[in-house]
């Protein structure tokens, strides 16, 4: 993928959502050093909105005191909720009020960017690689966090959609881990009670962590309890250097909009 050249006087700073897992914050500071290393010359900063640091106000800093006079803020989210059209551009605004000189744009977040549509084909196929056999019969889950944002949940149901349409491997089933439903364990028993071949589980998740652990447990525990059915987890889409390509590209879309010293929000 080529990006246009953003200048030392722009920097990027990516906003991961955060945890109390480690495990879940090492990839993020991996994406931002790879998107540093490619670009070169332009800083990219990595921050966290919640439960880790950097933080997103000490990520402004580091980048002005790299020289970076306009940033472009990536929110490294799947879906468009909250802390996308919220909170994230709550807390830059609330930076830049004491920021005189700096001022920001806001890419789009990850959703159906082609790479990651790329990537969750990949862990797919990975995961059927992993069931030679029958397909007569295969159900297959693809499995988001969930939230009570119901444009969240039509975005995962879209991304459901448009999974069946170009994948050609047969019908997806939308589920949550939370906060909406369909529920994962709800799935999983529809699914069930079909009496199929195979069950497929594809985590919509970033990167490995708490919740993919819950998921491989659960369906490791069925696995026991259905042996005659051939059961596969796929991986989460990280870590994987399509990412980097994904944030640089919204990066560079980003240069097409006005850097504002107020960020518009959107509840």
């Amino acid at each position: 993928m080529v990006v246009g050249p953003f200048g030392s006087e722009i920097g990027i700073l990516v906003v991961g959502h955060g945890s109390r897992d480690p495990e879940g914050n090492g990839p993020v500071l991996d994406v931002c050093r790879g998107a540093e290393a490619r670009l070169g010359m332009t800083p990219v900063q990595p921050s966290f909105l919640e439960f880790a640091t950097p933080t997103i106000e000490s990520g402004l800093a580091a980048l002005y005191r790299r020289g970076v006079t306009r940033a472009i803020v990536v929110p490294l989210q799947l879906t468009a909720g909250r802390h996308v059209r919220f909170d994230i551009p709550c807390e830059v605004g609330r930076c830049l009020a004491k920021m005189s000189d700096i001022r920001v744009a806001f890419s789009s977040h990850m959703g159906s960017h082609p790479e990651i549509m790329n990537l969750s084909r990949i862990r797919l196929d990975e995961a059927l690689d992993c069931l030679p056999g029958s397909v007569a019969r295969m159900e297959q889950l693809l499995v988001a966090r969930g939230s009570r944002d119901p444009l969240v949940r039509g975005e995962i149901l879209r991304l459901a959609a448009s999974k069946r349409t170009t994948e050609q491997n047969g019908p997806f089933t939308p589920c949550f881990l939370g906060m909406a439903q369909p529920s994962f364990e709800t799935a999983l028993q529809i699914a069930l009670s079909r009496k199929p071949d195979r069950i497929v589980v594809q985590p919509h998740l970033l990167f490995p962590g708490r919740l993919y652990r819950h998921i491989c447990k659960r369906t490791e525990d069925l696995n026991s309890e259905s042996p005659h059915v051939g059961w596969a987890t796929a991986r989460p889409l990280g870590p994987d250097d399509r990412l980097i390509d994904c944030v640089l590209d919204l990066a560079a879309n980003a240069l097409e909009r006005d850097f504002r010293r107020e960020p518009a929000v959107f509840s």
